[in-house]
C-alpha cells in the first residue's frame, strides 16, 4: 500500500510529447457542490481505509503517461477511419487548433437564465420537464438528471436543489414515507405508450446543433457523406434490426430446446424510494416550503410523503458507487501471492461525462516529475498501475518484470522472486441497497486461465517474460502498453453532448466520444428497432463500458493498434408500453440490443472507410459464421454440462464452466469458427432467474473489436507523436459518435 500525497488544484495538463495542453471537458457544474453558504449539498465523501492509496493529480498522471510509451495509446483512444500509417496523407483538413474542446450538453447556467432565477419557474421546470423513473438512491446526480430529463426522487431533488442554490435560494432536503396511493401514482406516471416515450426522447435531443463533419481529421469524401446522412442512417438501422432479430431468435430457440422459461419482470417501486422519498424545502423567512417535483401535477407548498427527517446534505449511503481495484500476482519465494496495487472508489454521480482511464506508467517518468513510488527498484523493468477519473489520479504499487542487467541480483533470487505473474482489473458496482456485483478483467496472465483451472503449473516452469525492444524506448511489455477507457453512465446521453467545436483537436475529448457515443446509439436504437416489442428500459444502476486500445507487434518494427469495446455491466429497469402486448422477455431484448449497438459504431466507421478491413471478433459474427457453416447451437446448463463434444479452446471451456456454476445458461456454437484468420468462439449468457443477458468472448470480455490500424515505428520517441496515432484516434471513436448523432439529432427535424 502506498501513502497519500497532497493534491494541488490544477486544470491544465501536458499530454506527453504531443505538445498539447489539456484540461477536463467543462461539465455543467460541480452540481453536487455547495449551497449558497458554501456547505456541500451532498457532503464530504469519506475515503475508506481500504481506499487509502497514493493519490496524484490528473496533471501528474498525464505527465507521467506522456513520458512513457503508454502515452502513444493513451492519447489516442481508437482507430483511424480506415487509413494505415502509410496512407495517411489525405488532403489537408480545415484549419484546426490544439487545445481543450468543451463537451456539449445542457448548461445549467443557461437553464437558469431561461428560468430567470425564479423559484416557481425553477420548480415547474423540474416538475413538468423531468420524468420520474424508479430506482434506488443517487445515481445520475445533477448532470445526469438534467441530461436525460429523468430521475428518481433523489436525483430530481439534487437537480432542483442545485438550481435553487445557484439562484441564491437557501434549501434543505426532506425525507419521508409514501403511502400506497402516491407510490402507485409514481409508477403509473412511467406507463406511457411508445409514441409518448419517443416524444420524450426527442425533447431531450431537440435543438442540438452537431457539426461532426467539421472534424479536422476527416477526408473531403467523409465530410460530404456526413452532410447527407439519410441513406447511411437507413442502412445502419436496417443492419441493426437484422442483427437484433437474429440474436433474439438464437437465444429464444436455444432456451426453448431446454424448456427454459424466463420470468417477466414486474414494475415496482424500490423500498428505499417508498420509505425514503426525498424532496426539497426552501427557506421563506422562518418557514420551510415544500417543493416535491416527482408526483404528477405537483404543486409548490405541498408535501406528498409523511416527513420523517430533514438533511442539510445527502448521506453517503444513498449514493451508487463504483470501485476499481488493480490486483497483482507475483512470485514470492516460489509461491504465487496476490496483492492489491490500488483501490479507487467514486460515486457514480461524480463520473457523469468523465472517462475513467486505466493505464500503466513508467516509474522513472513519475520519478522525473518528483513523485516517489513505494517499491521502486532500480535495475528492473517496472510498471505502475494507475487510474485517472476526472481530476482524481491514483497510482498503485508497481509490478516488476525482471528486465535489465543486474535485476536478478537486486531481486535477491535467481528464481525471479518478486516478478509479476499476472494482473487483473476488478470493478465492483456498489448500489445503495442489494448485493454488489464484481467484474474481473484479465490484463495479462503468464499462466493462463486454462492451466490455472487444471492446476498443472508451477512457477519454475514459467517462460521468461516476453519483452519487445521498441527503438529508443527500450524493453517494453506490450500487454501493459494497453490503455482502458471506462465510461460510467447512469442515464441518457443527450445529442447536444456531441455539439462540440471539432476544429479544436483534443484527444481526450475524442476518447470521451467513444463511450458516450455507444450509450447514446444504444438508447436510440431502442426507440428505432425495439419499441415494437412492447417494452422500454432505462438505467437503474451505473452502466460500465470500456474501450480498450492495445499495441501489438505483428512483424519486426511493425505494430498494429487495435481497439475494442467491452460492455462490463448493464443495469436496467423495464417498463411495458401502455396499450402494447409484449412479445419478448425485456432483459433478453436489452442484452441483445446492447451488443447490436456495439456493432453500429464499427459499421459506421466501415461505411466512412469502405477500403479498410472490417474488424472481426464479436459474438454476433461468431453466430453469423456458425449459421453459414450450418453449425449446431448448444445450450449449456447445470443439467447438461458435458463440454466434451464442443470443439472449442480449453480457455473457453473453463469460462463456460464457471458461468454455468454461477447459475447462467450458456448458448454457444458447437465449435469455434474462423474469423480474421483465427479460430474464435463467443456465446450468450442468460440468467434464468431474471432474463439478464449479455455476450462474452473467450477472452473474458463482453463486446466487439472496433478496428485496427498498422503503424511503423521509425525509431525514437517521435513515433508517439506521429500523425498515425493522431489519426488513429478518429477511428471508431468518431465512428460511434457519428452513429449516435445520426440516431439522435439527424433522426428528426430540429
Amino acid at each position: 500500500m502506498s501513502s497519500q500525497i497532497a493534491r494541488p488544484a490544477c486544470v491544465d495538463v501536458l499530454l506527453g510529447e504531443l505538445g498539447s495542453r489539456r484540461r477536463p471537458a467543462q461539465r455543467i457544474a460541480n452540481l453536487e457542490g455547495s449551497t449558497m453558504a458554501g456547505q456541500g449539498l451532498d457532503g464530504p465523501t469519506p475515503i475508506r481505509a481500504a481506499v487509502d492509496q497514493r493519490q496524484v493529480t490528473r496533471r501528474v498522471l498525464l505527465q507521467a503517461l506522456g513520458l512513457g510509451a503508454a502515452a502513444a495509446v493513451a492519447s489516442t483512444g481508437s482507430p483511424a477511419i480506415g487509413r494505415s500509417a502509410a496512407a495517411q496523407e489525405s488532403p489537408a483538413p480545415p484549419a484546426s487548433t490544439v487545445g481543450t474542446r468543451e463537451s456539449g450538453g445542457p448548461r445549467l447556467e443557461d437553464e437558469l437564465w431561461d428560468l430567470e432565477f425564479d423559484t416557481e419557474r425553477i420548480f415547474r421546470f423540474v416538475a413538468d420537464e423531468v420524468a420520474y423513473e424508479a430506482y434506488t438512491g443517487a445515481l445520475r446526480g445533477v448532470n445526469g438528471t438534467r441530461w436525460g430529463l429523468a430521475g428518481n426522487s433523489v436525483d430530481q431533488a439534487l437537480l432542483l436543489a442545485e438550481l435553487l442554490t445557484q439562484a441564491q435560494v437557501p434549501i434543505r432536503f426532506a425525507v419521508g414515507e409514501l403511502d400506497d396511493e402516491t407510490a402507485n401514482e409514481l409508477l403509473d406516471s412511467m406507463r406511457v405508450d411508445a409514441s409518448t416515450a419517443r416524444a420524450q426522447i426527442e425533447r431531450i435531443d431537440a435543438g442540438a446543433q452537431v457539426a461532426l463533419d467539421q472534424h479536422p481529421g476527416l477526408t473531403p469524401e467523409q465530410r460530404t457523406a456526413l452532410r447527407s446522412p439519410d441513406a447511411l442512417r437507413q442502412r445502419l438501422i436496417e443492419r441493426a434490426g437484422t442483427r437484433l432479430e437474429e440474436g433474439l431468435a438464437t437465444i429464444e430457440s436455444a432456451l426453448a430446446a431446454e424448456s427454459i422459461s424466463l420470468p417477466t419482470p414486474e414494475l415496482d417501486l424500490p423500498d428505499r424510494e417508498r420509505t425514503q422519498h426525498v424532496w426539497v424545502q426552501y427557506a421563506d423567512g422562518s418557514l420551510w416550503v415544500d417543493l416535491d417535483p416527482t408526483v404528477p401535477d405537483a404543486a409548490p407548498g405541498k408535501a406528498y410523503a409523511n416527513q420523517t427527517a430533514t438533511w442539510d446534505v445527502l448521506p453517503d449511503e444513498v449514493y451508487h458507487r463504483v470501485r476499481f481495484r488493480a490486483i497483482l500476482e507475483k512470485n514470492s519465494s516460489g509461491e504465487a501471492v496476490r496483492e492489491e496495487s490500488f483501490v479507487h472508489e467514486a460515486r457514480a454521480v461524480d463520473l457523469v461525462g468523465v472517462p475513467v482511464v486505466f493505464a500503466h506508467v513508467d516509474p522513472n517518468a513519475l520519478k522525473a516529475i518528483g513523485v516517489s513510488i513505494l517499491g521502486f527498484i532500480e535495475g528492473t523493468k517496472q510498471y505502475v498501475p494507475s487510474l485517472l477519473a476526472g481530476e482524481a489520479g491514483q497510482t498503485g504499487t508497481p509490478l516488476t518484470l525482471g528486465a535489465g542487467e543486474g535485476a536478478l541480483d537486486i531481486l535477491g533470487s535467481t528464481e525471479s522472486d518478486g516478478e509479476a505473474i499476472a494482473e487483473w482489473l476488478e470493478i465492483e458496482i456498489l448500489p445503495p441497497d442489494g448485493p454488489s456485483r464484481t467484474y474481473t478483467r484479465e490484463v495479462f496472465d503468464r499462466v493462463g486461465i486454462d492451466r490455472r483451472a487444471a492446476g498443472d503449473f508451477d512457477l519454475a516452469s514459467l517462460p521468461p517474460v516476453e519483452m519487445t525492444d521498441v527503438p529508443e524506448l527500450g524493453q517494453r511489455f506490450l500487454p501493459l502498453e494497453s490503455v482502458w477507457l471506462v465510461g460510467v453512465v447512469g442515464g441518457r446521453v443527450p445529442a447536444s453532448y456531441f455539439a462540440q467545436d471539432y476544429a479544436v483537436e483534443d484527444i481526450e475529448a475524442d476518447v470521451a466520444l467513444l463511450v458516450h457515443g455507444y450509450h447514446s446509439a444504444r438508447d436510440w436504437l431502442q426507440v428505432e428497432i425495439a419499441a415494437d416489442r412492447g417494452y422500454r428500459w432505462y438505467h437503474d444502476e451505473p452502466n460500465l463500458t470500456a474501450a480498450i486500445v492495445s499495441l501489438v507487434e505483428i512483424a519486426a518494427g511493425e505494430y498494429r493498434i487495435s481497439a475494442s469495446l467491452d460492455v462490463i455491466h448493464q443495469g436496467y429497469g423495464v417498463v411495458p408500453f401502455a396499450g402494447a402486448t409484449p412479445s419478448v422477455q425485456p432483459l433478453v431484448l436489452a442484452g441483445v440490443l446492447a451488443h447490436v449497438a456495439e456493432r453500429t459504431g464499427a459499421d459506421t466507421a466501415a461505411e466512412l472507410a469502405p477500403d479498410a478491413p472490417p474488424p472481426a471478433g464479436s459474438v454476433a459474427q461468431v453466430f453469423e459464421q456458425a449459421a453459414r457453416e450450418g453449425l449446431a447451437i448448444q445450450t449449456i446448463t447445470p443439467e447438461h454440462l458435458d463440454l466434451a463434444n464442443l470443439s472449442i479452446s480449453d480457455v473457453a471451456k473453463v469460462r463456460i464452466t464457471a458461468a454455468v456454476a454461477a447459475g447462467y445458461v450458456v448458448v454457444v456454437p458447437e465449435r469455434a469458427v474462423a474469423l480474421d484468420g483465427t479460430a474464435q468462439v463467443g456465446w450468450w449468457q442468460v440468467d434464468p432467474a431474471t432474463g439478464r443477458t449479455f455476450d462474452l468472448m473467450e477472452t473474458g470480455r463482453g463486446g466487439s473489436p472496433m478496428g485496427e490500424d498498422t503503424v511503423i515505428l521509425v525509431g525514437g520517441p517521435a513515433w508517439r507523436a506521429a500523425e498515425a496515432f493522431r489519426l488513429f484516434a478518429l477511428g471508431v471513436t468518431f465512428g460511434i459518435a457519428v452513429a449516435a448523432a445520426i440516431m439522435t439529432y439527424m433522426s428528426y427535424p430540429n
